[in-house]
């Protein structure tokens, strides 16, 4: 439950400081809030190699979005405006926590985790909208590209996850 806990805060925290322009604040909350769910979860070593990939894998998703033309992010004089912000880049780094914490039983339900991968991340992109922390372009393109995209990123890191598992063992 706490793990959950955290990470909404963190969520609400890395979403309403890009949407009010308190980023470098923000970024400085987030990475204490990523440090108490990954300090909570049971093999240390196994879920800051998973908080890597999450991060490797979000960078290069949102980062093609913006290429592609799907998301925009407002531009930060100090960070390449291709790039997906370091705050998305925060929050993948957050999701990793979970899937080791309240989202452990996916990892025994696979299909049923990426079904809500491809569900629940364009729902997040589209509350992040909302909240005005980021644009999307309008139509299904953007919301397809999220979902398979997801769905997809959600699979390597369960797959990932079982490996890193097993070769802790």
């Amino acid at each position: 439950m706490i793990n959950f806990v955290v990470f909404q805060i963190g969520w609400f925290v890395a979403i309403l400081g890009a949407a009010y322009d308190y980023m470098p604040l923000a970024l400085l909350l987030l990475l204490p809030i990523i440090g108490i769910n990954l300090y909570r979860l049971e093999n240390l070593k196994q879920n800051s190699q998973l908080l890597l990939l999450a991060v490797l894998l979000g960078l290069a998703i949102d980062s093609l979005a913006i290429s592609l033309g799907l998301l925009s992010f407002k531009p930060a004089y100090w960070w390449p405006y291709h790039l997906a912000p370091l705050w998305m880049t925060a929050l993948w780094a957050l999701f990793a926590t979970t899937i080791n914490g309240y989202l452990k039983w996916i990892n025994d339900y696979p299909l049923i985790g990426l079904i809500g991968a491809a569900i629940g991340g364009p729902l997040a992109y589209i509350a992040g909208e909302k909240l005005a922390a980021l644009q999307m372009t309008p139509g299904w393109q953007t919301i397809i590209y999220l979902a398979i995209t997801w769905t997809f990123a959600v699979f390597i890191l369960l797959r990932a996850n079982r490996y890193l598992k097993n070769r802790h063992l």
